[in-house]
Protein backbone atom coordinates (compact mmCIF):
# COMPACT_ATOMS: atom_id res chain seq x y z
CA UNK A 1 0.00 0.00 0.00
CA UNK A 2 1.41 3.75 -1.24
CA UNK A 3 2.84 5.16 2.28
CA UNK A 4 0.76 8.17 1.00
CA UNK A 5 -2.48 6.01 1.65
CA UNK A 6 -1.38 5.09 5.12
CA UNK A 7 -0.43 8.59 6.05
CA UNK A 8 -1.77 10.00 9.37
CA UNK A 9 -5.54 10.82 9.65
CA UNK A 10 -6.27 14.73 8.29
CA UNK A 11 -6.92 17.81 9.93
CA UNK A 12 -10.82 18.22 11.09
CA UNK A 13 -13.50 20.85 10.81
CA UNK A 14 -11.59 23.69 13.00
CA UNK A 15 -8.83 24.01 10.20
CA UNK A 16 -11.60 25.37 7.79
CA UNK A 17 -11.81 28.99 7.09
CA UNK A 18 -15.02 30.32 5.81
CA UNK A 19 -16.30 29.89 2.21
CA UNK A 20 -15.50 31.60 -0.48
CA UNK A 21 -18.16 33.76 -2.15
CA UNK A 22 -20.15 32.85 -4.25
CA UNK A 23 -20.04 35.17 -7.89
CA UNK A 24 -22.72 34.47 -10.68
CA UNK A 25 -22.63 34.91 -14.74
CA UNK A 26 -25.76 34.57 -17.44
CA UNK A 27 -25.07 31.57 -20.05
CA UNK A 28 -27.90 31.11 -22.35
CA UNK A 29 -30.17 32.13 -20.29
CA UNK A 30 -29.08 30.64 -17.21
CA UNK A 31 -27.73 32.21 -14.15
CA UNK A 32 -24.97 30.19 -12.74
CA UNK A 33 -23.80 30.12 -9.24
CA UNK A 34 -19.95 29.65 -9.03
CA UNK A 35 -17.02 29.95 -6.75
CA UNK A 36 -13.07 30.66 -7.79
CA UNK A 37 -10.61 29.39 -5.17
CA UNK A 38 -6.62 29.32 -5.38
CA UNK A 39 -4.68 31.67 -8.20
CA UNK A 40 -3.51 30.57 -11.37
CA UNK A 41 0.18 29.51 -11.28
CA UNK A 42 1.98 30.08 -14.67
CA UNK A 43 1.41 27.39 -17.43
CA UNK A 44 -2.12 26.07 -15.80
CA UNK A 45 -5.54 25.99 -16.63
CA UNK A 46 -8.06 26.22 -14.33
CA UNK A 47 -9.60 22.89 -12.86
CA UNK A 48 -13.42 23.18 -13.34
CA UNK A 49 -15.58 20.72 -10.81
CA UNK A 50 -18.73 18.56 -12.29
CA UNK A 51 -20.20 17.33 -9.28
CA UNK A 52 -21.89 13.98 -8.11
CA UNK A 53 -25.92 13.44 -7.81
CA UNK A 54 -27.57 15.56 -5.14
CA UNK A 55 -24.19 17.60 -4.95
CA UNK A 56 -23.75 21.27 -4.39
CA UNK A 57 -20.62 23.59 -3.57
CA UNK A 58 -20.35 22.82 -0.25
CA UNK A 59 -20.19 19.40 -0.74
CA UNK A 60 -16.88 18.63 -1.73
CA UNK A 61 -14.35 18.14 1.37
CA UNK A 62 -12.86 21.82 1.86
CA UNK A 63 -9.23 19.72 2.60
CA UNK A 64 -9.66 18.42 -0.59
CA UNK A 65 -9.84 21.23 -2.43
CA UNK A 66 -7.48 23.69 -0.31
CA UNK A 67 -4.67 20.94 -1.37
CA UNK A 68 -5.66 21.55 -4.85
CA UNK A 69 -5.57 24.98 -4.86
CA UNK A 70 -2.34 25.49 -3.72
CA UNK A 71 -1.28 24.76 -7.69
CA UNK A 72 -4.14 26.01 -9.50
CA UNK A 73 -6.92 27.80 -9.78
CA UNK A 74 -10.01 25.78 -8.91
CA UNK A 75 -13.86 26.88 -10.44
CA UNK A 76 -16.50 25.44 -8.69
CA UNK A 77 -20.18 25.54 -10.15
CA UNK A 78 -23.57 24.42 -9.46
CA UNK A 79 -25.33 22.41 -12.46
CA UNK A 80 -28.57 24.25 -14.06
CA UNK A 81 -31.13 23.79 -12.01
CA UNK A 82 -29.04 23.04 -9.17
CA UNK A 83 -28.94 24.97 -6.07
CA UNK A 84 -27.93 28.50 -6.68
CA UNK A 85 -28.44 27.81 -10.25
CA UNK A 86 -31.22 28.55 -12.02
CA UNK A 87 -33.23 26.87 -15.00
CA UNK A 88 -34.13 23.09 -15.03
CA UNK A 89 -31.95 20.28 -14.64
CA UNK A 90 -31.40 18.39 -18.22
CA UNK A 91 -32.00 15.12 -17.87
CA UNK A 92 -29.10 13.81 -20.05
CA UNK A 93 -25.61 13.88 -19.67
CA UNK A 94 -25.46 15.54 -23.11
CA UNK A 95 -27.67 18.32 -21.97
CA UNK A 96 -25.83 18.83 -18.35
CA UNK A 97 -22.38 18.84 -20.73
CA UNK A 98 -24.27 21.90 -22.94
CA UNK A 99 -24.96 23.72 -20.57
CA UNK A 100 -21.29 23.21 -18.85
CA UNK A 101 -19.84 24.03 -21.90
CA UNK A 102 -21.90 27.28 -21.99
CA UNK A 103 -21.09 28.43 -18.28
CA UNK A 104 -17.27 27.71 -19.32
CA UNK A 105 -17.32 29.53 -22.08
CA UNK A 106 -19.31 32.48 -20.27
CA UNK A 107 -16.47 32.99 -18.27
CA UNK A 108 -13.84 33.99 -21.31
CA UNK A 109 -11.62 30.64 -20.49
CA UNK A 110 -9.96 29.02 -23.75
CA UNK A 111 -9.69 25.64 -22.13
CA UNK A 112 -9.80 23.95 -18.69
CA UNK A 113 -8.98 21.15 -17.08
CA UNK A 114 -11.82 19.08 -15.55
CA UNK A 115 -12.39 17.10 -12.23
CA UNK A 116 -15.76 14.58 -11.99
CA UNK A 117 -17.34 13.15 -9.19
CA UNK A 118 -19.68 9.93 -9.63
CA UNK A 119 -22.45 11.13 -12.18
CA UNK A 120 -19.90 14.13 -12.99
CA UNK A 121 -17.88 11.43 -14.62
CA UNK A 122 -20.30 11.40 -17.55
CA UNK A 123 -20.61 14.90 -17.92
CA UNK A 124 -17.36 14.77 -18.56
CA UNK A 125 -16.97 12.17 -21.13
CA UNK A 126 -18.91 14.29 -23.11
CA UNK A 127 -17.32 17.32 -23.17
CA UNK A 128 -13.94 15.87 -23.79
CA UNK A 129 -15.41 14.21 -27.06
CA UNK A 130 -17.70 17.27 -27.78
CA UNK A 131 -15.41 20.25 -26.74
CA UNK A 132 -12.05 18.93 -27.42
CA UNK A 133 -10.40 22.05 -27.91
CA UNK A 134 -11.71 23.56 -25.09
CA UNK A 135 -10.67 21.12 -22.93
CA UNK A 136 -7.06 19.70 -22.02
CA UNK A 137 -6.97 17.40 -19.43
CA UNK A 138 -9.29 15.12 -16.75
CA UNK A 139 -9.77 13.55 -14.28
CA UNK A 140 -12.29 11.07 -13.32
CA UNK A 141 -12.96 10.37 -8.90
CA UNK A 142 -15.24 7.57 -8.10
CA UNK A 143 -16.79 7.61 -11.73
CA UNK A 144 -17.67 4.98 -14.29
CA UNK A 145 -17.99 4.11 -17.94
CA UNK A 146 -21.28 4.93 -19.38
CA UNK A 147 -23.00 1.31 -19.86
CA UNK A 148 -21.68 -0.95 -22.37
CA UNK A 149 -19.89 -4.61 -22.94
CA UNK A 150 -17.76 -5.21 -19.70
CA UNK A 151 -19.26 -2.89 -17.63
CA UNK A 152 -21.56 -3.82 -14.08
CA UNK A 153 -24.79 -2.12 -12.70
CA UNK A 154 -24.64 -0.31 -9.12
CA UNK A 155 -25.09 -2.24 -6.23
CA UNK A 156 -29.24 -2.20 -5.17
CA UNK A 157 -28.29 -0.75 -1.85
CA UNK A 158 -26.59 2.15 -3.18
CA UNK A 159 -29.32 3.57 -4.97
CA UNK A 160 -32.32 2.98 -2.85
CA UNK A 161 -29.41 4.93 0.00
CA UNK A 162 -29.11 7.50 -2.70
CA UNK A 163 -32.79 7.77 -2.99
CA UNK A 164 -33.82 8.60 0.54
CA UNK A 165 -34.69 11.80 1.27
CA UNK A 166 -31.86 12.27 4.05
CA UNK A 167 -28.93 10.24 4.80
CA UNK A 168 -27.48 9.60 8.34
CA UNK A 169 -23.98 8.89 9.03
CA UNK A 170 -24.77 4.89 7.97
CA UNK A 171 -26.33 6.03 4.88
CA UNK A 172 -23.07 7.99 4.21
CA UNK A 173 -20.78 5.39 5.18
CA UNK A 174 -22.81 3.38 2.02
CA UNK A 175 -22.65 6.21 -0.43
CA UNK A 176 -19.32 7.14 0.26
CA UNK A 177 -16.82 5.30 1.79
CA UNK A 178 -15.98 1.47 2.67
CA UNK A 179 -16.93 -0.88 5.66
CA UNK A 180 -13.84 -0.41 7.99
CA UNK A 181 -12.44 1.15 10.64
CA UNK A 182 -10.02 2.92 9.08
CA UNK A 183 -12.29 4.05 6.18
CA UNK A 184 -14.80 5.10 9.04
CA UNK A 185 -12.63 7.23 10.96
CA UNK A 186 -11.59 9.05 7.44
CA UNK A 187 -15.15 9.46 6.72
CA UNK A 188 -16.29 10.81 10.16
CA UNK A 189 -13.16 13.67 9.63
CA UNK A 190 -14.58 14.38 5.96
CA UNK A 191 -18.57 14.60 7.23
CA UNK A 192 -17.04 16.60 9.27
CA UNK A 193 -15.34 18.96 7.34
CA UNK A 194 -18.28 19.33 5.05
CA UNK A 195 -20.77 19.55 8.01
CA UNK A 196 -18.52 22.98 9.12
CA UNK A 197 -18.48 24.08 6.07
CA UNK A 198 -22.37 23.73 5.25
CA UNK A 199 -22.68 25.80 8.80
CA UNK A 200 -21.14 28.42 7.62
CA UNK A 201 -22.87 29.42 4.46
CA UNK A 202 -24.86 26.71 3.18
CA UNK A 203 -25.95 26.29 -0.87
CA UNK A 204 -29.52 25.78 -0.82
CA UNK A 205 -30.01 21.54 -0.70
CA UNK A 206 -31.33 19.94 -4.00
CA UNK A 207 -34.99 19.50 -4.11
CA UNK A 208 -36.76 16.45 -5.06
CA UNK A 209 -37.80 17.53 -8.52
CA UNK A 210 -34.32 18.78 -9.29
CA UNK A 211 -32.59 15.23 -8.18
CA UNK A 212 -35.03 13.26 -10.32
CA UNK A 213 -33.89 14.94 -13.09
CA UNK A 214 -30.29 13.82 -12.57
CA UNK A 215 -31.61 10.39 -11.75
CA UNK A 216 -32.54 10.78 -14.94
CA UNK A 217 -29.57 11.59 -16.66
CA UNK A 218 -27.85 8.76 -14.69
CA UNK A 219 -30.37 6.22 -16.01
CA UNK A 220 -29.63 7.71 -19.15
CA UNK A 221 -25.96 6.64 -18.84
CA UNK A 222 -26.67 3.03 -17.70
CA UNK A 223 -29.33 2.89 -20.76
CA UNK A 224 -27.21 0.35 -23.13
CA UNK A 225 -28.60 2.14 -26.25
CA UNK A 226 -26.72 5.60 -25.06
CA UNK A 227 -24.26 6.53 -28.00
CA UNK A 228 -20.75 7.33 -25.73
CA UNK A 229 -19.67 4.12 -24.95
CA UNK A 230 -18.42 3.31 -28.29
CA UNK A 231 -16.75 6.60 -28.66
CA UNK A 232 -14.42 6.47 -25.64
CA UNK A 233 -11.96 5.43 -28.08
CA UNK A 234 -11.84 8.62 -29.91
CA UNK A 235 -11.63 10.79 -26.53
CA UNK A 236 -8.13 12.38 -26.99
CA UNK A 237 -7.54 13.63 -23.94
CA UNK A 238 -5.53 12.60 -20.59
CA UNK A 239 -7.52 11.02 -18.37
CA UNK A 240 -6.60 9.97 -14.82
CA UNK A 241 -8.98 7.79 -13.07
CA UNK A 242 -9.00 7.59 -9.22
CA UNK A 243 -11.64 4.73 -7.53
CA UNK A 244 -11.33 2.82 -4.26
CA UNK A 245 -11.57 -1.17 -4.12
CA UNK A 246 -15.35 -0.56 -2.43
CA UNK A 247 -17.17 1.67 -3.82
CA UNK A 248 -20.40 -0.30 -4.61
CA UNK A 249 -22.09 2.39 -7.21
CA UNK A 250 -19.45 1.85 -9.69
CA UNK A 251 -17.54 -1.15 -9.49
CA UNK A 252 -13.89 -1.67 -10.13
CA UNK A 253 -14.89 -3.65 -13.61
CA UNK A 254 -16.16 -0.19 -14.26
CA UNK A 255 -12.56 2.04 -13.85
CA UNK A 256 -10.66 -0.95 -16.30
CA UNK A 257 -13.57 -0.47 -18.81
CA UNK A 258 -12.80 2.84 -18.57
CA UNK A 259 -8.68 2.93 -18.41
CA UNK A 260 -8.76 0.28 -21.47
CA UNK A 261 -10.69 1.91 -24.09
CA UNK A 262 -9.82 5.55 -23.34
CA UNK A 263 -6.76 6.07 -25.23
CA UNK A 264 -4.11 7.94 -22.66
CA UNK A 265 -5.31 7.10 -19.54
CA UNK A 266 -4.05 6.28 -16.12
CA UNK A 267 -5.68 4.06 -13.30
CA UNK A 268 -5.24 4.33 -9.48
CA UNK A 269 -7.00 2.40 -7.08
CA UNK A 270 -7.18 2.91 -3.41
CA UNK A 271 -7.28 0.08 -1.33
CA UNK A 272 -10.36 0.10 1.56
CA UNK A 273 -11.85 3.17 -0.21
CA UNK A 274 -15.36 3.70 -1.37
CA UNK A 275 -17.49 5.95 -3.81
CA UNK A 276 -15.51 9.15 -2.74
CA UNK A 277 -11.63 8.37 -2.40
CA UNK A 278 -10.75 11.83 -2.82
CA UNK A 279 -12.55 12.48 0.57
CA UNK A 280 -11.52 9.47 2.25
CA UNK A 281 -7.49 10.21 1.09
CA UNK A 282 -7.24 13.99 -0.01
CA UNK A 283 -3.92 13.60 0.84
CA UNK A 284 -2.96 10.91 -1.19
CA UNK A 285 -5.62 12.05 -4.36
CA UNK A 286 -4.47 16.01 -4.23
CA UNK A 287 -0.80 13.94 -5.08
CA UNK A 288 -1.73 12.04 -7.58
CA UNK A 289 -3.82 14.80 -8.99
CA UNK A 290 -1.49 17.36 -8.83
CA UNK A 291 1.25 15.36 -10.55
CA UNK A 292 -1.28 14.16 -13.58
CA UNK A 293 -2.22 17.90 -14.09
CA UNK A 294 1.25 19.31 -13.82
Amino acid sequence: MPTTVTAALSAGPDSLRAPVPNQFVEAEGVRFAYRVMGEAAPGTVPLVFCNRFRGTMDEWDPEFLERLALSRQLILVDYEGVSSTTGEVPTTPAGIAKSTAAFIKALGLEQVDLLAFSMGGYVVQVLALTEPDLIRRCVLCGASCFAGEGSKPPEDIFFSTATKPDWDWEDKVILFYAESSDSRARGRLAEGRIEAQLRLGAEPKVPEPAWRNLLAAIEDAASPSNEWFARMPEIQQPFLIINGDRDPCYPLENQVVLYKHIPNSRLAILPMAGHAPQHQFPECCSLFINDFLA
